[in-house]
């Protein structure tokens, strides 16, 4: 049987619950075996949405589901012109739309990143391309440069596929950033339950995130870096949003508190996605010559 999925007319981090309902089902498996992806209604999707739609196929091949692409057509559209330029339909269907197809100098588009290369990637592709995008120097950016690392080392812990996306969008009009990692693994809930005993996906995703907590699947996780990459993002008027499986932790500053929510969601996401936002008017980063945090 082949189910059409249709794609989000306006697909942002919003969007998640409603894409993959269609498309993983209550035992975490593909719903189907073909799919259709119908672009018809797509007008606008951001860094998240992009991150999101290619770890969901990257999921659906590994479990080997035949994918199709309709209804492309109207390249004008700046949902499809975006997807474009970062390289999605040469990824996907080996050629682009449009004839001057190129990268934005505001993105970095959604790669897929092997853990054991992930700390030469941070340092050497996105360390300088937050140093222009934020107008800052190589010791501000210590912190976050650890938080990002900290998101690979997660991929390690909770997932088989030692690979992540990760996407990077500077929103010059919001005076925005956003650093999404993804994967398609176990999920932080299921590696949590296994340690810890059954709760919910929210509730386990908020207990990952606990300073000194850990699942312990590997001897050098110490349980600080969900929990320090939390601090260091809303110490700098950040947020954080973590989706995995059923389950979603929201994290940001409130006139100067930092407030943790969670949430239960009614679809479930293959693996985990985290979103970090960045307002470039409010970044301050570090102001001192510290080295990067190691775990």
């Amino acid at each position: 049987m082949t189910k059409t999925v249709i794609i989000p007319q306006v697909f942002r981090l919003n969007a998640i619950d409603r894409f993959t309902r269609e498309i993983v089902d209550n035992n975490g498996r593909p719903t189907d075996q073909d799919y259709i992806f119908d672009f018809s209604r797509l007008s606008f999707i951001d860094g998240s949405g992009y991150t999101v739609l290619s770890n969901t196929i990257a999921w659906l091949k590994f479990h080997r589901a035949k994918i199709k692409i309709v209804k492309i057509d109207g390249a004008n559209r700046p949902g499809i012109q975006y997807l474009d330029d970062c390289g999605f339909f040469r990824s996907t269907l080996q050629k682009t739309l449009r004839g001057d197809a190129a990268i934005r100098s505001t993105t970095i588009p959604c790669t897929s990143v092997e853990n054991a290369k992930a700390f030469s990637w941070i340092e050497h592709k996105l360390s300088p391309w937050l140093e222009y995008e934020l107008n800052t120097n190589y010791a501000s950016l210590a912190s976050l440069r650890s938080a990002v690392k900290e998101l690979f080392n997660n991929i390690g812990d909770h997932s088989a596929q030692q690979t992540g996306f990760v996407h990077a969008q500077h929103y010059p009009n919001v005076r925005e950033i956003r650093i999404t990692v993804s994967d398609f693994g176990v999920g932080i809930p299921t590696t949590i339950k296994n340690r810890f005993g059954d709760m919910s996906d929210a509730h386990a995703i908020t207990l990952a995130a606990r300073e000194g907590v850990t699942s312990q699947s590997r001897p050098n996780n110490m349980g600080a870096g969900l929990n320090y990459l939390i601090d260091s993002v809303t110490g700098d008027r950040g947020s954080v949003v973590i989706h995995s499986l059923s389950g979603s932790l929201v994290c940001n500053d409130e006139g100067g508190r930092q407030v943790r929510r969670e949430a239960t969601t009614r679809g479930s996401y293959p693996g985990t996605l985290v979103e970090i936002a960045l307002d470039t008017r409010l970044f301050e980063g570090d102001d001192d010559e510290r080295g990067d945090v190691e775990w």
